[in-house]
C-alpha cells in the first residue's frame, strides 16, 4: 500500500500547506505541486484510496489549477499597464455621472486575450466587452479598471477584478490593487489572502462600532434609492467612508479594515470577485431587493447586514 493514508500524505501536505500559506501559492510554487501530483498518480494507479486521501487528492489538482495562476499573471499585466498610464487618462465617453476611459478597453484587452489564449473554450462576462459563451463550463467575470472615475483623478484607490467558476462549485476571486501593489485572493473553501498572507474579517460586532464603506452608482434611480439607504443607516453606525471602488470594498472587508459594504445597483463584475474573498475571510454578502433597486451587502459575519438591510 503506498503512503496515501490518512497518517502519511495527506497529513504532512496539509501540516505543509496551512503553515505555509500556500493555498495562495505563487506560479513557481504551483508549478512545484504539479509536477508532485503527476508523480504521486503515476505512482497510485492501480492501488484503492481512503476517500479522505482521495479527497484531498482531487483538492492538490485544484489549487494548483492553471486559471487561478493565469489570472494572477493577467491581473499582474493589466495593474502595470494601468500603474504606467496613470499620468495620460484618455476619456472615451462621458456620462452625466460616469466616464469611460480607453484604458478600461485596454485593460480589458490585456485579460481577454491572456484568457482566450490559453483556455479558448471559456467563456467571460466583462464590463466593456459584454459576453462570451463558454464551452468548457468555466465562465470568467471581468472588471478591468474598477474604481475608473478615480483613477482618472489621480486618486490612487482602484483594481483590476477577475473571477472564474465553473457552473459546479469550484470558483476563485482575485483583487488586485495595482497601486497599492495589494494582490487579494480567495478561492472556494480554501480561504482568504491578502499578498499570500491570510485575511480575515474584523471582530467587530456592535453596529454602533462599525465602520462602513458605502457606494453610490451611475443612474439617478441608483442614486436615489442609495441616498435613501445612506439615510436609513447613518446614525446607526460608527463612520461611513465611500472609497468609490465596491471590489476593493470587499476586500475591505475581507481584510477586516472596514466592517461592512453597502451599495445600490451593482453589476456581476463589480462584486464577482470580492464576495468570494469576502466569504472566504468568513464574512457575508448578499443581495436583497430594497427601494426599487438590488442591494448589496457584506458583513464581517459578526454583524447582520442581512437584518439591518431588511429593516431598512
Amino acid at each position: 500500500m503506498p503512503p496515501f493514508t490518512k497518517g502519511g500524505i495527506n497529513r504532512g501536505f496539509l501540516k505543509y500547506f496551512t503553515n505555509s500559506g500556500s493555498r495562495n501559492p505563487n506560479p513557481d510554487f504551483l508549478r512545484a505541486v504539479g509536477s508532485a501530483v503527476r508523480a504521486l498518480a503515476s505512482h497510485a494507479r492501480g492501488h484503492r484510496f481512503e476517500s479522505c486521501t482521495a479527497h484531498f487528492f482531487f483538492e492538490i489538482i485544484y489549487i494548483m489549477d492553471r486559471r487561478f495562476e493565469l489570472a494572477l499573471k493577467l491581473s499582474e499585466k493589466a495593474g502595470a499597464f494601468l500603474r504606467g498610464s496613470r499620468d495620460n487618462p484618455e476619456v472615451a465617453q462621458t456620462f452625466a455621472y460616469d466616464v469611460k476611459l480607453k484604458q478600461d478597453r485596454e485593460s480589458e484587452e490585456i485579460v481577454i486575450s491572456g484568457i482566450e489564449r490559453e483556455f479558448p473554450e471559456d467563456g467571460y462576462i466583462s464590463e466593456e466587452r459584454g459576453g462570451k459563451d463558454s464551452r468548457s463550463g468555466y465562465v470568467w467575470v471581468i472588471d478591468p479598471l474598477d474604481g475608473t472615475v478615480n483613477y482618472s483623478r489621480g486618486i490612487p484607490h482602484c483594481c483590476v477584478s477577475i473571477a472564474c467558476r465553473d457552473g459546479v462549485k469550484n470558483e476563485f476571486g482575485v483583487v488586485y490593487d495595482f497601486f497599492r501593489r495589494e494582490m487579494f485572493t480567495g478561492r472556494k473553501g480554501g480561504g482568504a489572502f491578502l499578498n499570500g498572507n491570510k485575511i480575515k474579517t474584523s471582530e467587530t460586532s456592535g453596529l454602533k462600532d462599525a465602520v462602513i464603506c458605502f457606494g453610490l452608482m451611475k443612474g439617478e434611480e441608483e442614486i436615489e434609492s442609495g441616498m435613501a439607504v445612506l439615510k436609513s443607516v447613518a446614525l446607526r453606525v460608527k463612520k461611513i467612508r465611500t472609497m468609490g471602488s465596491a471590489a476593493l470594498d470587499l476586500c475591505y472587508v475581507a481584510a477586516g479594515r472596514i466592517d461592512l459594504f453597502m451599495e445600490v445597483g451593482l453589476q456581476p463584475w463589480d462584486t464577482a470577485a470580492g464576495k468570494i474573498i469576502t466569504e472566504e475571510a468568513e464574512g457575508r454578502y448578499i443581495e436583497m431587493d430594497k427601494f426599487g433597486m438590488t442591494l448589496s451587502c457584506a458583513d464581517n459575519g459578526k454583524i447582520d447586514a442581512e437584518d439591518l438591510c431588511g429593516n431598512l
